[in-house]
């Protein structure tokens, strides 16, 4: 994933989007994600309080479901 991060890094000085389906999603997904959040912002409070609950909202999404005994594929 690094590797496609650098390749794309010369292209971010303009206006960008990432599309994925399927597969392409979770790596457009990872992509994006990488370096995480800054430290400096999370030590905002206000800044903590508006995006906390949507990542922790992203993340449960993303959590690996798995169908179980007599459930639809």
């Amino acid at each position: 994933m690094a590797d496609l991060a650098d390749e794309v890094a010369p292209l971010l000085d303009r206006p960008w989007a990432v599309f994925g389906h399927s597969m392409g999603a979770t790596v457009g997904h990872e992509l994006v994600r990488l370096g995480g959040t800054s430290s400096a912002m999370l030590e905002i409070p206000e800044i903590r309080r508006l995006a906390l609950p949507a990542v922790r909202s992203d993340h449960r999404l993303a959590e690996p479901r798995h169908a179980g005994p007599g459930t639809a594929p």
